[in-house]
């Protein structure tokens, strides 16, 4: 599977990447066939600003 943004934990509830995912861990199969994922534009932050390190 491939996935645009993965690891980044912004890919939003019900994507495609969160389906496939969902659907491999329930049934321990793999799909029938590679899935790309379209990209979904970023997320806009929320919450106060991350302090500078």
């Amino acid at each position: 599977m491939r996935c645009p943004r993965a690891g980044t934990g912004l890919r939003p509830a019900k994507s495609c990447a969160d389906k496939t995912a969902t659907a491999y861990l329930t049934t321990g199969r793999l799909p029938a066939a590679d899935v790309t994922c379209r990209a979904t534009p970023a997320a806009e932050p929320s919450g106060p600003p991350a302090a500078d390190a």
